[in-house]
């Protein structure tokens, strides 16, 4: 309907500004119609967003093209809050004064790089961050799409895969700079979807659900050669990168706010963690049995402790990080807080059970669980995912 309607494509009659003398009836019509116009704008850009969280929740193709929406991204939040016409009036005016010129669309962003410093004083900065960051599903989605079809996987040799690739790291990169420098800085949503979009362009969420069991153990045997050629590229290591900086931005967030599609996001992040936490392990556990270091048939996974020292994954960018995703070097870990001692320990990956355990406490501690109060059934649905999956892990190497 809104795309029949012409609602993804600038208005054919742009209402009308008003001019400093416009007052009484004629202001009034004008704050109307303009109150018209942005509510099927930001409708529309509504319906795309979730639509490519649909898109990416379900591995499924967007029903909704970024190509279409050519209209301007929604106005600044202050003009669309304004509680008069008169208070509209003096804000349209003054922002008319700062930027005479300055509409944006997705279109603008995607082709051109628009830094996003310039939806400042102009547009919504938050919703239009978001829209610009599900345009960019759509590039990446198309991207997987080709690599599925001609089955290219990491490290394969295709100069016309391998430079979109780079193009896509380059975009993301550009606008994750860009939101750094915004006067209020980025929101913890922007941030973890910006991660998620990361963390997905460097992995096959499809096969590493499959692998967790979303169908049957014949499937996830099937896509278990491809996670291992994943595994032993950059790739594996970037992707589990961005899912411990999914996990960073979700400890951020406000009270009650993890849930739905951001909380879907932060389990995919687990997935990605887990997936390469009992490979490793499973890996280590071969080169042991291979150097003689153990007998066929004994336990596999080391019982001794753990060392801490490892790049956290859901800190800072370090060298320790750098040297981790482009030479492999050192066990990366994520971060677990502990209440009672107010202290943080390090997780490693090669212990998935725990891991697993420390996303669980990511999700509950966004919902203080009082005089009984439920989780949301989608969160607490993903809770016993989470658990079920650490019990998984806990007796592989049994």
């Amino acid at each position: 309907m809104l795309r029949r309607a012409g609602k993804f494509q600038k208005p054919r009659c742009p209402v009308s500004a008003p001019l400093p003398e416009d007052s009484g009836e004629v202001l009034n019509r004008k704050w109307l119609e303009w109150a018209k116009q942005e509510s099927f704008r930001r409708l529309a850009f509504r319906t795309f967003l979730m639509d490519a969280q649909s898109s990416m929740t379900l591995l499924v193709n967007p029903l909704i093209c970024y190509a279409e929406l050519s209209d301007s991204l929604p106005e600044s939040a202050e003009l669309w809050t304004a509680e008069d016409a008169e208070q509209w009036k003096a804000l349209y005016l003054q922002r008319s004064m700062r930027s005479p010129d300055a509409q944006l669309s997705l279109i603008s962003f995607l082709r051109q790089r628009s830094e996003p410093l310039a939806l400042e004083g102009y547009h919504d900065v938050h919703f239009s961050s978001l829209i610009v960051l599900h345009g960019f599903w759509g590039l990446i989605w198309e991207y997987l799409q080709h690599l599925s079809v001609l089955n290219i996987r990491p490290g394969d040799s295709n100069a016309v895969m391998n430079l979109r690739y780079q193009e896509l790291c380059n975009l993301l990169s550009h606008f994750r700079i860009g939101i750094s420098d915004l006067r209020e800085g980025p929101c913890p949503e922007t941030t973890l979807i910006l991660q998620a979009l990361s963390m997905y362009l460097h992995m096959s969420l499809e096969d590493i659900q499959l692998f967790a069991g979303k169908e049957d153990i014949e499937e996830a045997s099937r896509v278990l050669p491809s996670l291992q050629q994943w595994m032993s590229h950059s790739q594996s290591r970037q992707a589990v990168w961005h899912a411990g900086q999914v996990l960073a931005a979700a400890r951020g967030f406000p009270t009650k706010q993890l849930s739905g599609f951001l909380a879907i996001t932060v389990y995919h992040a687990s997935l990605a963690c887990w997936t390469y936490g009992l490979i490793s392990q499973a890996k280590s556990a071969r080169d042991q049995q291979n150097a003689g270091s153990i007998a066929p048939g004994e336990v596999l996974v080391s019982t001794q402790p753990q060392p801490t020292q490892g790049p956290r994954l859901d800190g800072d960018e370090t060298g320790e990080v750098q040297r981790f995703i482009v030479l492999g070097r050192g066990s990366p870990a994520i971060t677990q807080s502990n209440d009672a001692s107010e202290t943080t320990d390090l997780v490693r990956l090669s212990q998935p059970e725990a891991v697993m355990m420390v996303v669980l406490s990511v999700l509950k501690r966004n919902f203080p669980q009082r005089d009984g109060e439920a989780l949301p059934p989608l969160v607490e649905n993903l809770t016993q995912l989470l658990r079920d999956l650490s019990i998984a892990a806990g007796s592989v190497g049994h």
